[in-house]
């Protein structure tokens, strides 16, 4: 067998495998919900519809997961890896990116379309004592996103709706 042969089985392969993950998942996520919940989830996020995808989101972790599974003192890092395996299944119309560099630092997460007419999204993830401080989290965490330029990736590709 070629070499060109084989790549071609290893694609086929990956997504055979991609295809049965993200059906395990979407069937995972959806619970009690038929099995749109899902479809709905990631287009409530790359919409822009905060408030649905915020709700679907507290579902997920009300539904999934126990105080138990976040280690002292990496909460951040435990919801960065849990919301990245959860929009894994984002559609090939946009790229997934983790802590990469970005004007003057490093994003968390980025969702960036391929159409620059589409929503280009930044995740940050901070963690908050008490929940009366999750307004000043949120504005500094805007500071930081529009004072390091997160969004230069997106300027470069011609995206401005971010």
């Amino acid at each position: 067998m070629d070499g060109s042969r084989a790549g071609m089985r290893s694609t086929d392969s990956n997504l055979e495998v991609k295809g049965l993950y993200r059906k395990i998942i979407e069937q995972w996520l959806s619970g009690q919900n038929d099995s749109m919940w899902y479809m709905h989830f990631i287009t409530d996020l790359l919409t822009g519809n905060v408030e649905a995808f915020e709700d679907k989101l507290q579902q997920v972790l009300l539904q999934t997961l126990s105080s138990w599974d976040v280690a002292t003192n990496r909460y951040e890092a435990f919801y960065h890896g849990f919301v990245l395996g959860l929009i894994a299944g984002v559609p090939v119309t946009h790229e997934v990116r983790s802590n990469k560099e970005s004007g003057r630092g490093r994003y968390d997460v980025v969702i960036i379309p391929k159409d620059p007419k589409q929503l280009g999204i930044i995740l940050e993830f901070k963690f908050v004592d008490d929940e009366t401080e999750l307004d000043t989290a949120a504005q500094t965490t805007l500071q930081q996103i529009d004072q390091r330029g997160y969004d230069a990736e997106f300027q470069q590709r011609g995206i401005q709706n971010s």
